[in-house]
């Protein structure tokens, strides 16, 4: 207990730069891994979700639609019977403040 006592400045300070390397290595030094959420193309999920995607992609550029229902002569004959929204008061500008 002595020796602390007597190098108490010197046992602070290798405390201190113990601390900062530890702080350092583990926080900002990556140590060549990459981060717990960064992924990498030689991932067997990434691969299968890219090569899902591009699959469900080409399926969907092979789908042609056909627009003639929009010429037909039934389809340009349907009304529009929708009535337009009223506009309405809008509430107070700050909901939160106190009614007086």
């Amino acid at each position: 207990m002595n020796f602390f006592q007597k190098n108490k400045t010197t046992v602070i300070a290798i405390g201190i730069i113990i601390a900062g390397f530890l702080v350092y290595t583990f926080f900002f030094q990556n140590g060549g891994q990459e981060g717990a959420l960064s992924t990498s193309r030689s991932d067997p999920r990434v691969v299968a979700a890219n090569q899902e995607f591009i699959t469900l992609f080409s399926e969907l550029r092979r789908i042609d639609l056909d627009t003639s229902i929009f010429d037909d002569s039934y389809y340009n004959s349907l009304v529009d019977f929708s009535r337009p929204i009223s506009v309405e008061s809008v509430g107070r500008d700050n909901p939160f403040a106190s009614v007086e």
